[in-house]
């Protein structure tokens, strides 16, 4: 992932949940660290698919982390 892709899913993230940048790294876990629920996770997921133009759909189950979220959304982008 490039760093313009990295940076806009960094914003995207933290201006759903609401966090200062600060607050998110790579092993951030969005249920255990942010205390996200289902439709919490549901509405970042929207937003980080609208943004990419992308489906999450299918590695949704392996989300975890901002590190999970950031490896799915380069696998699924474009090269």
């Amino acid at each position: 992932m490039n760093s313009a892709d990295q940076a806009r899913l960094r914003a995207v993230c933290l201006e759903v949940i609401g966090l200062e940048p600060g607050e998110l790294d790579s092993a951030t876990d969005f249920t255990d660290d942010l205390n996200l629920d289902r439709e919490d996770l549901a509405d970042l997921f929207v937003a980080v698919e609208d943004a990419f133009d992308i489906s999450l759909e299918e590695g949704m189950l392996r989300i975890r982390t901002y590190e999970d979220l950031e490896a799915l959304v380069d696998d699924l982008i474009p090269a």
